[in-house]
C-alpha cells in the first residue's frame, strides 16, 4: 500500500510538471521619449507595481545608466516594497548614449583635477545643464502625464552619474528631493567642493536628503568623497539630510547592490513611525496620526499611514494590557482601510481579545465580504470564511 501510495504522488507530481506550459516572465517596460533638449530618442526603462491602482499615487525614482543597473535596482526595490521598507513606487530608469556629455559639468577655466584633464585633453563634450533641462522640461512631464505620481523625486546615480547626481544637487534646488550616489567620480578640487557647498547654505533647502556611498577604489574617488563628508560636515547646510557610507570590501561595481539597499531604506525612513514600547505603554493611535500630518506638512503632499503601523501599535497595545486602546487603533485603522478586508479582520481580532465576539462576527463578516468583492484568492476567502464559522459558535 505505502508503495502504491508513492505511486500516485510520484504520477501526480509529474502530471503537474508535464501540464505546465512556460511563459514569458515581464520586469517593466522598455519606452523612448523624443528629446528635443538632447536632439535624440532617449530609450526609457520603466518598473511599475504589478498593479497600479487608479486612484493611488507613486513616488518616483529615476535611475541613470539604466542599460547597465535596470534589473539590479529593479529587483531591489520590488523587494523592499513587497516587504514594507519603503512606500510603493516607480523606477524610470534612463539609458544612456553620452555619459561625459550628459554627467559631467561644462569646464570653466583650466583642468585642475584627473577627471577634469582627461576631458579636456580629449576635447571631449561636456554639458550637465543641458541633461537636467531635458529631466526637467521634458523627462518629469512625460512621466508625471502618464502616470499619476507625487512630486516626491529621488535619483539614483553611479560614478559618473554620481557626479551629475552632486551638481544637480548643487545647482538645482528641489530638482530632486532624495539623492543615492554612489561612488560618484572626483569632479572638483576640495576648494571647489567647499565654494559649491557654501551656495548650498545660503539658501535653505526643503528637506532634501543625501545618501552617499564610496567602495574599494581608492585614490581619487575615496579623496572626492572624503573631501565631501569633510564639507558637509563643517558647513551643515540647512534643509539638508546627508549620511555617508563606506563598502571597502566591495568593488567599484559589486557595491551598486548594498548601496541601492541600504540607501533606500534610509532615505525613506521618515516615512515609517517607530512604535516604541514607550508609546505603546502610555500613548495612543493620535501621536500616529499627528506624526504624518507633520511629515505630509513638511513633504507637501498627504502621506498615508502605513497598514503595519497600526496593527503594530495595537499588537503592542494588547501586549501592555491596554485592550481598549488597541481597540481604537483598530477602529482608526478601519476608517483608514476602509476598502482592505485586513484591517477589518484586525478589528475582528481585538474585539475577540474582549471577549465581545458579536462585533468581531460583524468585523469578520465585513472582512469577508470585501474580500468576496475582490475576487481574492480561494485561500483567503477559505481562512475567512472559517473565521466567522468559529466566531458564531461562541455566541
Amino acid at each position: 500500500m505505502k508503495i502504491l501510495k508513492l505511486g500516485f504522488l510520484f504520477f501526480t507530481l509529474m502530471a503537474s510538471l508535464t501540464v505546465t506550459a512556460n511563459e514569458p516572465l515581464n520586469f517593466g517596460e522598455k519606452a523612448s521619449i523624443e528629446s528635443n533638449v538632447l536632439g535624440e530618442t532617449r530609450p526609457l526603462w520603466i518598473y511599475t507595481p504589478d498593479k497600479l491602482e487608479e486612484n493611488k499615487r507613486y513616488n518616483v525614482v529615476y535611475l541613470l545608466d539604466a542599460g547597465e543597473h535596470y534589473f539590479t535596482v529593479a529587483g531591489v526595490l520590488k523587494s523592499l516594497i513587497d516587504n514594507e521598507q519603503i512606500p510603493n513606487l516607480m523606477l524610470v530608469g534612463v539609458e544612456t548614449t553620452n555619459r561625459p556629455r550628459d554627467y559631467f559639468p561644462s569646464l570653466s577655466g583650466e583642468a585642475t583635477t584627473i577627471p577634469q584633464q582627461f576631458i579636456a585633453d580629449k576635447h571631449i563634450e561636456t554639458n550637465a545643464d543641458n541633461f537636467v533641462q531635458f529631466l526637467k522640461m521634458e523627462l518629469f512631464p512625460y512621466i508625471e502625464k502618464k502616470y499619476k505620481t507625487y512630486p516626491n523625486k529621488t535619483l539614483i546615480g553611479h560614478s559618473n552619474a554620481g557626479t551629475f547626481a552632486l551638481h544637480a544637487f548643487y545647482n538645482y534646488p528641489d530638482l530632486f528631493n532624495n539623492y543615492l550616489i554612489v561612488s560618484p567620480n572626483a569632479w572638483w578640487t576640495p576648494e571647489q567642493i567647499k565654494q559649491n557647498l557654501s551656495n548650498v547654505a545660503k539658501q535653505p533647502r526643503n528637506n532634501e536628503s543625501l545618501y552617499i556611498t564610496i567602495a574599494s577604489e581608492g585614490g581619487h574617488f575615496y579623496s572626492g568623497v572624503m573631501n565631501l563628508a569633510a564639507q558637509l560636515e563643517a558647513v551643515q547646510p540647512k534643509g539638508v539630510n546627508w549620511q555617508i557610507k563606506q563598502y571597502p570590501t566591495r568593488t567599484h561595481m559589486s557595491a551598486i547592490l548594498p548601496a541601492v539597499t541600504e540607501g533606500m531604506e534610509a532615505l525613506f525612513k521618515d516615512m515609517y513611525f517607530n512604535v516604541t514600547p514607550e508609546l505603546a505603554k502610555y500613548s495612543g493611535v493620535n501621536a500616529v496620526l499627528d506624526y504624518y500630518k507633520e511629515l505630509s506638512k513638511k513633504m507637501g503632499y498627504t502621506i498615508a499611514v502605513p497598514m503595519d503601523t497600526f496593527v503594530e501599535l495595537a499588537e503592542k497595545q494588547i501586549e501592555y494590557a491596554r485592550k481598549e486602546q488597541a481597540i481604537s487603533t483598530l477602529q482608526v485603522f478601519t476608517k483608514h482601510y476602509s476598502d482592505h478586508a485586513y484591517s477589518h479582520m484586525k478589528l475582528a481580532q481585538g474585539y475577540e481579545s474582549l471577549k465581545n465576539y458579536q462585533l468581531a462576527l460583524g468585523s469578520y463578516e465585513k472582512a469577508l465580504e470585501i474580500a468576496t468583492q475582490q475576487k481574492r484568492e480561494p485561500m483567503i476567502l477559505d481562512a475567512l470564511q472559517d473565521m466567522v464559522n468559529a466566531t458564531k459558535t461562541k455566541l
